[in-house]
């Protein structure tokens, strides 16, 4: 029973590896000179024409 729980954290833990190294390839991709057509855009970012 333990043994499932161990492949079961272990499923889960590559899921998320996978998953964020989806995201950083999607930013990586849509990255331009401004930033500002980032797919996951960060929660801080401040466009500079805005007041």
């Amino acid at each position: 029973m333990i043994k499932l729980f161990r492949r079961l954290l272990a499923f889960i833990a590559g899921v998320a590896v996978v998953l964020g190294a989806l995201k950083v390839a999607l930013n990586w991709v849509a990255r331009t000179d401004e930033g500002s057509h980032e797919v996951f855009a960060d929660d801080d970012f401040e466009y500079a024409d805005e007041d």
